[in-house]
């Protein structure tokens, strides 16, 4: 009986690797059907590093499918962040493409800038200004709940559902989409709260370095859209992956 045991554990071991292996070299094979090119051009030759991206993606496969892009800012740089993490703060892109800067043979992690303290005399304003946006997002959360239908869910996973349904565009087989971005590694998703720029990378000005562009997405994001939404790209597939783009000198 202990021979069949361990017969039989080896076997399920065996058939676990087998799928793990499956899955890997799918995934892979998977992430080269879609890839990301990448030009930059220099913006403006008196405005410190800044940069104009081409961003080309591009669907080599025989398939259509959905992907969601937040091009509204840049994923920033962590080496703990995952293909599933979900912050959603208002000015952090989560579904928006990673720049990742090597400086010699290691990527650099990006820092978060923090406001200066508020002037008394301007409290006021920000006061005003805060309520202004937390009455916005009331009144999105509220439209968005009846017009989807979402009676179950609460307010941060309407605000994820809005975000990844949004964003969603549609890249057919053998096509591309382009989009033309402002990148400058030292101002990076610009905060119109605070009027600050929030992330940052410290580079050097007499040093050049090499970037490129990472997007992911796991299956977990797409587990925030409704079932009737899903059946608008129903005859889509999703994309699941991590494709990485080619690298340019910044």
């Amino acid at each position: 009986i202990k021979i069949n045991n361990n017969n039989r554990f080896k076997k399920l071991i065996k058939m676990k690797i087998i799928i793990f292996l499956f899955f890997f070299f799918s995934q892979v094979l998977f992430s080269q059907d879609m890839r990301i090119e990448v030009r930059a051009f220099k913006r403006k030759p008196d405005i410190y590093r800044e940069y104009l991206l081409e961003i080309k993606f591009i669907n080599a496969s025989n398939d259509d499918y959905i992907i969601p892009i937040d091009t509204t800012g840049y994923r920033t740089y962590m080496p703990g962040n995952t293909c599933e993490d979900f912050f959603l703060s208002r000015n952090y892109p989560d579904l928006g493409f990673v720049p990742k800067i090597k400086h010699e043979e290691d990527f650099m992690d990006s820092f978060q800038t923090y406001p200066l303290p508020i002037n008394p005399k301007d409290l006021s304003f920000y006061e005003r200004k805060k309520k202004q946006e937390e009455n916005k997002e009331k009144k999105l959360i509220k439209f968005w709940k009846k017009e989807h239908n979402l009676r179950n869910f609460d307010d941060q996973e309407i605000l994820k559902n809005y975000h990844v349904y949004t964003n969603i565009k549609v890249i057919k087989a053998g096509t591309s989409i382009i989009f033309m971005k402002k990148f400058n590694p030292i101002k990076m998703n610009e905060d119109k709260f605070y009027e600050i720029y929030d992330y940052y990378y410290p580079i050097k000005s007499n040093e050049k370095y090499k970037m490129l562009l990472e997007y992911c997405i796991d299956e977990a994001k797409y587990n925030y859209l409704t079932p009737q939404q899903k059946e608008k790209y129903k005859d889509y597939k999703f994309f699941i992956g991590k494709i990485i783009s080619n690298e340019v000198e910044i």
